[in-house]
């Protein structure tokens, strides 16, 4: 019969299949559950006349494009009794997303009328996989955009992640390890070494490099380099304290000058002050106006307006 394809003309002739379209993807791109599902649209035709009829379809996808060869990716798709109308077939196939890796795929049809005991005829040449079906992969993989939906960053969990941007991220704990190069590092508050802070700029133009340089300040203007410089420092500005332990206690002094390791300890509101020198004007505490130079000078002094020069002056 005339449109019909007989076993008798599956046995003689040869079958060629077309893609016409990879056309439609199963939901739209606004729905709320994206499957791997899309849907395929072929052409049979038998030498040049389009074929009609029932005909049994299984659908295999694979890595390489000759029939024979490449490893199949993803389960067979069987389809019974498809309706081909003026040569043309739609079906829905589904190979799941893990196959659309990025890597080329080509789909192996073979066919044979419906209630035809004879094996399947494979069809050739497989048929590239276009965009559409990679494009359900991606449809799936966007609600990765935020770490809030993805399970997987770079394998890694998404717990917490690093974003690219021009502005301030919200608080992300991150740990790498090894050594990384950058040409601008903009810290908002400070930065750590061995979990201490060792350089920061609390407060209005201070800047505090050492651990627990001053920890506690509020003031202004001031300059603390070393460990607990200006560690008491609350309201106390314009000073300058250099080396371990300097200027450690003092709390209100300001316009203070101490260079060397324990170099005005125990000031705590004294102003005006000039010590340099290991432990220079170490007893001092309220005193004002005091300029001691030398190792230990005015080391027990607590009075004002005093001059000492040299090793253990005073």
């Amino acid at each position: 019969m005339k449109g019909i394809m007989t076993r008798e003309i599956l046995e003689l002739c040869y079958f060629r299949i077309s893609l016409i379209a990879l056309v439609y993807l199963l939901a739209s791109t606004g729905a709320q559950a994206q499957g791997s599902a899309f849907t395929y649209q072929g052409r049979l035709t038998d030498a040049t006349n389009p074929a009609d009829g029932m005909f049994d379809i299984h659908f295999k996808l694979f890595d390489t494009p000759d029939v024979g060869t490449g490893a199949q990716q993803g389960p067979t798709v069987t389809y019974t009794t498809v309706q081909v109308t003026k040569g043309v077939f739609t079906v829905q196939l589904d190979f799941g997303l893990a196959v659309f890796n990025g890597s080329a795929r080509y789909i192996e049809i073979s066919i044979r009328p419906t209630g035809n005991p004879n094996p399947h005829l494979i069809l050739g040449p497989r048929q590239a996989v276009t965009s559409t079906p990679y494009s359900v992969r991606s449809l799936s993989a966007a609600t990765a955009d935020t770490a809030t939906n993805a399970t997987q960053l770079g394998g890694q969990p998404a717990s917490g992640y690093i974003q690219n941007t021009t502005m301030q991220q919200g608080a992300t704990n991150f740990n790498i390890g090894g050594t990384g190069t950058a040409n601008v590092l903009n810290a908002a508050t400070q930065f750590n070494l061995g979990g201490s802070r060792i350089l920061d700029n609390e407060g209005t133009r201070n800047l505090f490099a050492g651990i627990n340089a001053g920890l506690a300040n509020s003031g202004f203007d001031n300059s603390f380099f070393g460990n607990s410089a200006g560690f008491n420092n609350s309201t106390g500005t314009n000073n300058s304290f250099f080396g371990s332990n300097a200027g450690r206690s003092n709390t209100m002094g300001g316009y203070n000058s101490f260079f060397g390791t324990n170099a005005g300890d125990s000031n705590t509101t004294g102003v005006s002050n000039s010590f340099f020198g290991n432990a220079a004007g170490l007893s001092n505490s309220t005193g004002n106006s005091n300029s001691f130079f030398g190792e230990g000078s005015g080391i027990f002094n607590t009075a004002s307006d005093n001059s000492f020069f040299g090793w253990a002056a005073g």
